[in-house]
């Protein structure tokens, strides 16, 4: 039986004339993101974590291109997308803490877009952080009474183009003025506010790229997802939209989400070797759209 998936001419074009290249670099990739979580999933002490670092770094082959911390060489990475150091959370029983403070244990609050609710989620771990190095941010603002929003232009937001629209997760780079943003209300719910203004390159300290259970995140009140479209902007435009999303970072994240919640392959802030950087697994999911892209 054939199965009819309806691709357009430009897909099936591309699957004809790039398609194997892409899927050995795929499979590639695939093989070392495998391999990461075989790594993350060996337990171990501090030690044991500096060696998985270095064996993933011969995994990936980035040994020498300084994505891998070793000793006091430390090079400033790119591409998570992230809040500053500055950045508020809500955590349950502890009420706004900054975002480089959330500890391992802690409920974040969160929200469902969807159903318009607001519920606490346990803190993963953050899959990018960088405590002392400094990044442009954008400037999200809205009325006085609501806290200004800094966020990476890559990260997703939950925004809509109308205040009766549905809300969607949207670049954060891609909001303009007048805009509508998934916001807590004075009552405790999910509402949203109007965009007043954006302000390009915001220079901050701190990147913080926060992961919870549900995939999202209240940062200064407003409802933002965990993920950032990490794929380049030359990827085929129907790549983009089918991978280019909130929904499949969360499934891409899932193996991650898992280890965390059985206390193996996370970031702890009070480790020194393991705090800086991108997560070993999410560099290795970063390089899948690069490969794709370049086949």
């Amino acid at each position: 039986m054939v199965c009819s998936f309806g691709l357009t001419p430009e897909a099936s074009a591309w699957l004809v004339t790039r398609g194997s290249d892409a899927i050995g670099n795929f499979q590639k990739q695939c093989d070392a993101v495998m391999s990461v979580t075989n790594l993350l999933g060996n337990g171990g002490g501090t030690s044991a974590y500096a060696l998985r670092r270095s064996q993933l770094a011969t995994a990936l082959g980035e040994e020498h291109k300084g994505h891998v911390h070793s000793g006091t060489e430390e090079k400033k990475e790119e591409g998570m997308g992230c809040f500053p150091a500055s950045a508020s959370v809500y955590v349950k029983g502890r009420g706004p803490v900054a975002i480089s403070d959330v500890r391992f244990g802690d409920l974040l609050l969160c929200g469902d877009a969807v159903s318009d609710s607001l519920m606490f989620s346990p803190f993963l771990g953050h899959m990018h952080t960088e405590g002392l190095d400094s990044a442009d941010y954008l400037l999200l603002e809205f009325s006085k009474s609501s806290q200004p929003l800094l966020v990476s232009r890559e990260h997703f937001v939950f925004a809509a183009r109308s205040a009766t629209s549905a809300l969607t997760p949207q670049r954060a780079g891609d909001l303009r003025e007048g805009d509508w943003l998934a916001h807590v209300s004075y009552d405790g719910d999910l509402g949203r506010v109007q965009i007043q203004s954006v302000t390009n390159s915001v220079h901050k300290v701190g990147r913080y790229a926060p992961l919870t259970s549900c995939g999202t995140i209240i940062v200064n009140g407003a409802l933002c997802s965990c993920y950032a479209d990490a794929f380049p902007d030359n990827a085929a435009t129907w790549l983009r939209s089918l991978c280019a999303t909130h929904e499949a970072a969360h499934c891409a994240l899932l193996p991650l989400r898992l280890l965390c919640n059985f206390n193996l392959g996370r970031h702890d802030p009070a480790d020194s070797t393991s705090q800086n950087g991108i997560h070993p697994y999410c560099r290795a999911l970063m390089a899948l759209p690069r490969a794709v892209s370049a086949a």
